[in-house]
């Protein structure tokens, strides 16, 4: 993705925690900006990017942590901005160590999950000053899991944090 976009803006940074995976990302867009360190620790002057992309990774954050990527993903984004994110979504809201049951891979994998409901999930985007544009939702069905695609924008203003709080 971070290739995709780079071809069209030539102007593109990514942040990622693993460093392979950092490595990798150098390698298929060596134009781009890779910061390879934990998102909650970078800090961006405001509205500095036109778009936030974040592929099958907000799902990996504790909803406390939820809320500060949020929080900071609302402050480095334009007035006129998109945050763009994929998730798998779920009936229920739960989140812990789970084991990875769909794993192709040798051995059984466990790992943190945040298994967000629709709601849920509007409501923590709704807290930190998003609203979804538009949603796709496509069913996996080799792995019997439903995927949405979220685009939001920013809200015209932001409650201040802490006044409501996420069940």
């Amino acid at each position: 993705m971070l290739s995709l976009l780079d071809s069209i803006s030539k102007n593109t940074t990514a942040i990622e925690l693993s460093p392979k995976m950092a490595e990798l990302a150098h390698q298929n867009s060596p134009n781009s900006i890779i910061i390879n360190d934990d998102v909650k620790n970078i800090n961006f002057v405001k509205e500095l990017f036109d778009l936030i992309f974040a592929g099958a990774s907000i799902h990996m954050f504790p909803t406390r942590d939820v809320n500060i990527v949020l929080q900071k993903f609302y402050e480095w984004l334009k007035s006129d901005g998109k945050f763009i994110f994929d998730t798998t979504m779920h009936d229920e809201h739960e989140e812990g160590i789970f084991v990875k049951d769909d794993y192709k891979g040798s051995g059984r994998v466990a790992r943190f999950r945040n298994k967000f409901t629709e709601d849920v999930l509007d409501e923590l985007l709704f807290n930190n000053g998003f609203e979804v544009e538009e949603r796709i939702i496509k069913p996996e069905t080799d792995r019997d899991k439903k995927w949405m695609l979220n685009v939001c924008k920013k809200k015209p203003f932001k409650l201040p944090v802490g006044e409501i709080e996420v069940n």
